[in-house]
């Protein structure tokens, strides 16, 4: 991808309050930066603020579709030494999760609860919750950063709760 002149990533920080959040500063980030350095570690300084910096961490994930690349990724990867350890990824992995049907009951013959939760590596998501219904439909999409697609295994539990407890 080449970025058209202009395009940027813009950062505002704000910190939650109960009332009302309170601007702590923005910074803007050239895409055509990102996609040369393809994995930056850096201090930005932030704007329109008297002081403060935010750290970021970017990279930038081309897409391709040829397994050889992936192995030139791999390799390169693992000859390289980074700032904060952290091995960038080589691969982005969506997930939409839509809806389940005809679960189980519970013992009491009563719809359940039922969520799911998705795991890849050390990353967790989980779904909402959806009450009294045996085909709950969630409508959530999910992302993963892989390092290696050969290796790691997306795991994904739809459980639902009963009186004891989730069961999967």
């Amino acid at each position: 991808m080449t970025p058209q002149a202009g395009q940027e990533v813009k950062v505002e920080l704000y910190d939650k309050d109960m009332d009302k959040d309170d601007f702590l500063g923005r910074c803007n980030i050239s895409m055509r930066d990102i996609i040369h350095s393809q994995y930056t570690d850096q201090w930005y300084t932030l704007n329109d603020v008297k002081s403060g910096r935010v750290h970021l961490v970017l990279e930038w994930v081309p897409t391709v579709s040829e397994p050889d690349r992936l192995d030139q990724v791999l390799q390169l990867q693992s000859l390289q030494s980074y700032q904060n350890k952290a091995v960038p990824s080589t691969a982005l992995l969506f997930v939409y999760m839509d809806r389940a049907h005809s679960l189980p009951f519970k013992k009491s013959g009563k719809e359940p609860k039922a969520g799911a939760e998705l795991v890849l590596g050390k990353t967790t998501y989980r779904t909402k919750v959806c009450d009294r219904t045996n085909s709950p439909q969630w409508d959530e999409a999910f992302y993963f950063l892989v390092r290696d697609p050969r290796e790691e295994i997306l795991i994904v539990k739809v459980r639902v709760q009963s009186a004891s407890g989730w069961s999967c």
